[in-house]
């Protein structure tokens, strides 16, 4: 395959040489090897745009589709009997699962930089899990921790997927939980929204 190289130790001239090879139409398969990337080298080679995003959306459609399918097939294949348990043990640990996506999403646009971010999401993590009653159970806090709790999305997740897991409550023990997760995860999609940098 026949090409030119060439070499340029600044941005600008890699761009004035990026517009002048496209604009003679001669070369229109440009390739730039660059050791960090740089905005301005990406905008002037204009690269369509990668399918890998759709890709990742579909698939993670499709397996949390599918991993919820499984879950319900086995409960309704092989019963658990629990006097009053809701049909296929509610939905609380999906939604649950959502607003934590979304709160990592909200923690990786807090930090400045990846080390910052992660820094962020360990802290959020222990205490969250901590607080919320995922790691020693709520009812052995003391009072005032209890009602501390109400206030972590943790302590609604863990109390609605126990509802409906050990305890057997019905169905309807399992709306408020599901509430409250829902508008958690709005509030930290919301943050995440206002706090991304759209212009990188």
């Amino acid at each position: 395959m026949q090409g030119v190289l060439g070499v340029f130790n600044e941005v600008d001239a890699t761009v004035d040489a990026i517009g002048d090879l496209k604009q003679g139409g001669r070369y229109r398969d440009i390739s730039v090897f660059m050791p960090t990337l740089d905005h301005e080298i990406e905008h002037a080679v204009g690269a369509p745009e990668s399918p890998v995003r759709r890709f990742t959306l579909i698939g993670g459609l499709l397996g949390v589709t599918f991993g919820y399918w499984i879950a319900i097939w086995t409960s309704d294949y092989w019963p658990l009997v629990v006097g009053g348990k809701a049909i296929f043990g509610t939905v609380a640990a999906p939604a649950s699962r959502k607003g934590g996506g979304w709160a990592q999403l909200m923690l990786a646009t807090l930090g400045h930089s990846a080390p910052t971010a992660r820094g962020f999401a360990i802290m959020a993590t222990l205490l969250l899990v901590m607080v919320g009653g995922a790691w020693v159970p709520a009812f052995v806090f003391p009072r005032w921790l209890q009602e501390a709790s109400l206030y972590v999305p943790t302590r609604w997740a863990v109390d609605g997927l126990d509802g409906a897991t050990w305890r057997g409550l019905p169905f309807s023990s399992a709306v408020l939980p599901m509430v409250v997760l829902a508008g958690s995860a709005a509030v930290c999609l919301a943050v995440a929204i206002w706090r991304f940098r759209w212009e990188e």
